[in-house]
């Protein structure tokens, strides 16, 4: 299935935490910026967020739904002409209120996606001696209180998860090491994105994701193609393009392995910075 690109005007944001829901639309609400970072690499999805120029009282609003740091929930979502996409959500890790930049006083908060299953939560193997990939995946899927993709199924039914594989005493500490081990040994490649993990064989996309068609005039600098099949392409936001999907740009179809939204709602272009490999 292909998905076409979104019309180019009325971009909308939506950020929501404890409750409290701030929205730009149709040019209007505060004045926000954002920038969510997502990539099918072994690190959290993350973002930040500016919010300017509040009045006293949206700012203690603010102020007390970004007060629990680690706890509050950030969920982020964007578009065209209020029909809106799920981007982000994670976790909130920092909160600067009142930081001056020009004329504007800023409000900026960072949050991540399963920021604790990284620095916190720890494995209950001293080592992976006789643990097959499959194991490794359960273990750490329950461990890391995660719930598993439809891809991890479809991995570890094409690949070799009941063998020991080369790798056969690793020692581990933090519960995510068991997600590096498994994926050495099956061949793989594994992220976490709005809590939930992600399996992907190498040169294979994620079946049941629409390939997104990126169009010549939705290119807002110029493309860079290497020679090994990989790509980078500046190009008009769109929320839809994800880690681990399929985009088609002249025709060639490439597999997003990391992408950058970012914009600010009364000043510039929305834009989504997008890294992939043809396939």
């Amino acid at each position: 299935m292909l998905l076409r690109f979104p019309r180019y005007f009325n971009p909308t944001l939506t950020i929501a935490t404890a409750g409290q829901v701030t929205t730009f639309a149709n040019g209007k609400g505060l004045n926000m910026s954002f920038v969510v970072e997502r990539s099918m690499l072994g690190t959290p999805d993350s973002c930040t967020v500016g919010i300017a120029n509040q009045d006293p009282k949206t700012a203690t609003l603010v102020g007390a739904a970004f007060s629990v740091l680690g706890q509050s929930l950030i969920t982020l979502a964007g578009g065209y002409d209020a029909l809106i996409v799920g981007m982000f959500a994670g976790d909130l890790r920092r909160y600067q209120p009142a930081q001056r930049s020009g004329a504007d006083v800023w409000t900026r908060i960072t949050a991540d996606d399963a920021g604790d299953a990284y620095s916190e939560v720890r494995s209950p193997l001293v080592s992976t001696v006789a643990q097959t990939a499959a194991e490794l995946i359960a273990l750490a899927v329950a461990v890391m209180d995660l719930i598993p993709a439809p891809s991890v199924a479809q991995v570890l039914a094409t690949s070799e998860a009941t063998k020991i594989g080369q790798f056969s005493a690793v020692h581990v500490g933090l519960a995510h090491e068991l997600l590096d081990v498994a994926a050495r040994r099956i061949d793989c490649r594994w992220w976490i994105r709005n809590r939930q993990l992600h399996f992907a064989r190498l040169g294979l996309v994620e079946s049941g994701l629409p390939a997104i068609i990126i169009p010549p005039e939705a290119v807002i600098g110029e493309p860079q193609i290497g020679g090994s099949g990989t790509l980078r392409l500046p190009a008009l936001y769109d929320p839809n393009v994800v880690p681990g999907g399929p985009i088609v740009y002249l025709g060639a179809r490439a597999r997003v392995e990391r992408v950058i939204h970012a914009g600010q709602t009364r000043a510039g272009v929305w834009s989504s910075m997008i890294d992939g490999r043809f396939i």
